[in-house]
């Protein structure tokens, strides 16, 4: 993948995002609910996009690490998070839904590093 050749200012970059957006993430979900206006299939819109970013800034991050790998964990995280929302008392409560959605986000990810990738110019050789 193209994010191997980053630098490692760059990668320390997407470390830093990765982290913040993931307690982002954590804190998000694991906070009680609030009243708010529910769209059609709005809620999934924000799980796909939410890992679809996690998983965008991750994968730079572990330039050595199979994609699979971190793709996986990240999907992990997602399905803790909502097995802890049904056991801790928020106000919110787990859903194998939300769940398939975080994972096809994170996986959205790989899809577009790849996509970046193929069709980025590789360097021409010196």
């Amino acid at each position: 993948m193209i994010y191997a050749r980053f630098s490692k200012q760059i990668r320390i970059g997407f470390s830093f995002l990765a982290f913040m957006l993931c307690i982002l993430i954590i804190v998000k979900s694991l906070s009680p609910t609030m009243p708010t206006i529910h769209l059609s299939n709005g809620d999934k819109i924000l799980h796909i996009s939410a890992y679809l970013a996690l998983g965008f800034l991750s994968l730079p991050a572990f330039p050595k690490t199979k994609p699979i790998y971190v793709l996986g964990a990240i999907i992990l995280l997602g399905a803790l998070i909502e097995g802890l929302q049904s056991w801790l008392n928020t106000g919110r409560t787990a859903d194998t839904i939300d769940a398939l959605a975080n994972a096809i986000g994170a996986s959205l990810a790989l899809v577009l590093w790849w996509g970046i990738s193929k069709f980025w110019p590789s360097p021409s050789p010196s």
